[in-house]
């Protein structure tokens, strides 16, 4: 299944539809963690999607690439990690190559993709609202997104 969504907040949804491929990884590409639990006193909004998908029980863990926006706070990404979630921020990926990252995903088993279009440079996109400088080029998204193994589901926004 392939989905186009509007904001991240359609995304929870989209993976409780998922639920037979337990244990179920999300590997996620986007400028920002996502990961709150609350965003003006709301648990469902643009902000806090990650952290509601990994409360369902079939979920596994999240695998972030590309987190280096401003509107990811520390709180966040210390939750985030704490949770048993893998993040890549952009420098991260940068140091040690998209090679080696993706190599990381094709060694998991079952996973949700979903790519946000801030996860990649704004010199390239930069129709969203949230774009960050330094992200992704076409040819690494691409690289993330075509490992061997495929996804069960996939979704962009």
């Amino acid at each position: 299944m392939q989905a186009r969504e509007g904001d991240h907040s359609a995304i929870y949804p989209l993976v409780e539809a998922f639920e037979k491929y337990a244990p179920l990884t999300i590997v996620l590409l986007d400028a920002h963690i996502d990961y709150r639990d609350l965003s003006m006193d709301l648990r469902y909004i643009n902000n806090t999607p990650f952290q509601r998908i990994h409360e369902l029980p079939f979920v596994d863990r999240i695998i972030t690439i590309g987190a280096r926006g401003m509107k990811s706070t520390d709180r966040e990404y210390w939750e985030s990690l704490g949770a048993c979630n893998s993040l890549f921020p952009m420098e991260q990926a940068h140091d040690i190559g998209i090679g080696r990252v993706s190599s990381r995903i094709d060694r998991i088993g079952d996973y949700y993709f979903s790519l946000d279009i801030d996860a990649l440079d704004p010199s390239i996109a930069s129709g969203t609202e949230s774009s960050e400088p330094d992200g992704l080029s076409f040819r690494q998204a691409r690289q993330l997104g075509s490992v061997p193994k495929p996804p069960v589901g996939r979704s962009s926004k």
